[in-house]
């Protein structure tokens, strides 16, 4: 026999004639694929192929199974062409003499650097022309890198958070000191960053602030080298003095330091304020005694919450001490007698 063009011929004779009989004996399938997502590429960005598979004849192709490997890549769906399962290697139950399918394929770049892939396409039935069978050139490209930007932080308060961001979205709460947090949300190579801070600690108030530079452009590495550090806000501690005669005064304590001269009536404020959350106490250390006078102080104890305290009294009474520094202070004479 002789086999031309898909068709197998045989000398047959008839009567004193000689004749050529073909038939048909192989379905020729090509494959054809093109990247349909243009460029710059970058690690993790999705990419789309379009894949074509048509059946030259001359006979219908059976069971056709379509096969695509990855470089550098990862397949994420296909779809069309009724090809089964939606994953590779899938197959087409029948392909027609003439017919095509198209197949669309997505899949994500895995990283930096080269990436590619290579279809190819067989049936049940025989295929002298394997040349079309395969498409492995012309289907890649070469991504650039997504890097990570990182934050340390010291000086969290135990059990407090500060909550960043990155480029004014991306929320990334730290809550704990001296680890590269990093945000969830990688950065294209040759793209800005910019690090803010966008909520401050809580339980107890701290403020926080950059200690290194926050924003700049990634230049093909991880970003690892911004720090933040946090101190607890301070409160200050004071509240209203009355009844201290003229010229007397008293000494006030907080926390048992932090000594407060009050050397009239009125408002007073401790010179030390104190951290957020934390506990103060008011004490007499020294009372007045020129004259000697019973004070009371009100509202002296409690914790610092998120503001200055200015309610911590202190309400001084004239007692029976009656010596003043210029004598004795003596009582009214009685009235007159009536006649």
């Amino acid at each position: 026999p002789i086999n031309v063009n898909g068709y197998e011929y045989n000398l047959v004779k008839v009567d004193d004639d000689f004749y050529l009989q073909g038939q048909a004996v192989d379905a020729d399938l090509a494959i054809d694929k093109t990247l349909q997502t243009a460029g710059p590429y970058y690690q993790d960005d999705e990419i789309v192929y379009e894949m074509t598979v048509t059946n030259n004849g001359p006979l219908d192709a059976n069971n056709v199974v379509v096969t695509d490997s990855m470089t550098n890549l990862s397949f994420v769906s296909v779809t069309g062409g009724n090809c089964i399962p939606a994953s590779f290697p899938c197959t087409i139950s029948n392909l027609a003499n003439g017919a095509s399918a198209t197949l669309t394929v997505t899949a994500t770049i895995d990283a930096a650097g080269a990436f590619d892939n290579s279809a190819s396409v067989a049936a049940d039935e025989p295929d002298n022309n394997t040349s079309n069978n395969i498409d492995n050139t012309g289907n890649g490209g070469n991504a650039m890198g997504r890097y990570q930007i990182g934050v340390t932080v010291t000086g969290l308060a135990s059990a407090n958070e500060v909550t960043l961001q990155n480029n004014g979205t991306d929320d990334l709460i730290v809550d704990s000191n001296n680890t590269l947090f990093n945000f969830s949300t990688t950065i294209k190579d040759g793209e800005d960053y910019d690090v803010s801070i966008s909520s401050q600690p809580t339980a107890p108030n701290q403020t926080c602030d950059f200690t290194s530079p926050n924003s700049g452009t990634v230049n093909g590495a991880d970003v690892t080298f911004i720090t933040i550090n946090c101190s607890t806000n301070t409160y200050f501690v004071g509240g209203t003095v009355s009844g201290l005669l003229p010229g007397n005064y008293m000494v006030l304590q907080n926390n048992g330091i932090d000594d407060k001269i009050i050397m009239g009536n009125g408002s007073y404020v401790f010179d030390t304020p104190i951290e957020d959350e934390t506990t103060y106490d008011v004490t007499i250390d020294l009372t007045p005694i020129d004259p000697i006078q019973p004070c009371q102080v009100f509202n002296a104890n409690d914790n610092i919450m998120g503001n200055d305290v200015t309610d911590v009294d202190i309400s001084c009474e004239v007692g029976d001490d009656l010596i003043f520094r210029n004598g004795f202070q003596l009582p009214p004479p009685p009235p007159p007698e009536q006649d």
